[in-house]
């Protein structure tokens, strides 16, 4: 930084020749500045391929987490359907039929109407189970689950 300034007060003051360096010492500080200059220039474009790399690695662990959401969105959109119904026959389980029992009769109470509910249960059918096993006995319900559901 010394030296450019000694080369521009030298220029001010007339004291350069016509070529613009007056000695080794002037030509050294310009060798200096040009390759400070190109070390500027190297580092700015090092930076600049280590921001892009980053750029894309920052973009491929973006899509690879957008892909995991999804994932996991439909993992627990399955998880709340296996939830809600029995594997075998595909009916809605106990706690599903009493949350939506309680919405009818909440409705039910606002509008002033009536509702009625069916209740279908098989006698002595963990006995027929326990005989049979269950490959004999899974075929009931499954078998009359249709019928029900209509």
């Amino acid at each position: 930084m010394f030296a450019l300034a000694s080369v521009r007060q030298r220029h001010y003051t007339g004291e350069m020749t016509r070529s613009g360096i007056t000695d080794l010492a002037d030509f050294v500080a310009i060798g200096l500045l040009l390759a400070a200059t190109a070390a500027l220039a190297l580092w700015y474009v090092v930076l600049r391929l280590k921001n892009l790399r980053f750029d894309r690695l920052l973009a491929e662990t973006r899509q690879e987490l957008a892909g995991a959401n999804n994932r996991l969105a439909q993992a627990r959109d399955r998880a709340a359907l296996m939830s809600n119904r029995d594997p075998v026959t595909g009916l809605l389980v106990r706690h599903v039929i009493v949350e939506r029992f309680m919405l009818l009769l909440t409705q039910a109470q606002r509008h002033g109407t009536t509702f009625g509910i069916v209740l279908v249960g098989l006698t002595d059918f963990e006995q027929v189970s326990d005989r049979l096993g269950n490959e004999a006995a899974d075929p009931s319900p499954i078998w009359w689950t249709p019928r029900v559901s209509s």
